[in-house]
């Protein structure tokens, strides 16, 4: 009985019987499952890649425009911004003090 069950175990794993599952699971694999994968993955990527590049272009009229507005809230030498601490600002006026002559 042992022999039979051994001859019935190998007979089942012979080639003939192991090669048609391994080659449609394989070629499922690789023929349906990848190339879909790599065609959605394209896709994706294509899209990104576009996305950014209008993003990059983009981004420096956005730096222009906040640029711009900053310029609107200059402060005067004399004056203290509405967030800094009066310490801050007297530090703030004794470092550009060293640097003053350059822009005159």
């Amino acid at each position: 009985t042992i022999r039979k069950a051994i001859d019935s175990t190998i007979g089942t794993l012979e080639c003939k019987n192991i090669n048609p599952i391994y080659i449609e699971a394989v070629h499922d694999g690789i023929c349906g499952n990848v190339v879909n994968g790599l065609g959605l993955a394209f896709v994706i990527l294509l899209t990104l890649s576009i996305c950014l590049m209008v993003l990059i272009t983009l981004r420096a009229s956005w730096l222009h425009q906040r640029d711009t507005d900053f310029d609107d809230k200059m402060y005067g030498e004399n004056e203290v911004a509405g967030n800094m601490v009066v310490n801050e600002h007297e530090e703030y006026l004794a470092y550009i003090s060293r640097y003053k002559h350059e822009w005159e």
